[in-house]
């Protein structure tokens, strides 16, 4: 339970839940020893924790590191598969061009998922039904 609540800002979520500086300054502010940024927003984001580290704060949530593995599909993937976690059939590519996309998804089979190294919440996902 809070002991006390600090306005961090006008609703626009860019004004305020996702304004690292705002909530930094409530924190100080009111003297808090701990920042719990809740679900999304700066929750994924691992300036916001490295920010709230410096500032001597603990980060509820993962440790810096582990953010920004998970942040990037592909080193997510090379953690998971040397955990033994099964995951599904893929390809990384530097090749971004029609002709190698189309090859690369060739060796998978079609219909698939092209999706971006680091985005997240099918930001930047593309279906490809057919080459």
């Amino acid at each position: 339970m809070a002991d006390e609540a600090v306005n961090i800002g006008p609703a626009p979520v860019a004004e305020s839940y996702l304004n690292p500086n705002r909530i930094l300054d409530a924190a100080r502010s009111s003297a808090s020893d701990a920042i719990h940024p809740g679900y999304g927003f700066l929750s994924e984001n691992a300036a916001f924790a490295r920010d709230c580290e410096t500032a001597g704060m603990i980060f509820v949530g993962p440790h810096v590191h582990t953010i920004e593995t998970m942040s990037d599909k592909a080193q997510a993937r090379q953690v998971a598969e040397q955990a033994g976690v099964p995951v599904l059939a893929g390809i990384r590519s530097e090749d971004q061009s029609v002709t190698g996309l189309v090859s690369n998804g060739s060796i998978l089979g079609f219909p698939l998922i092209i999706k971006p190294v680091s985005g997240g919440g099918g930001k930047g996902m593309h279906v490809a039904r057919t080459p």
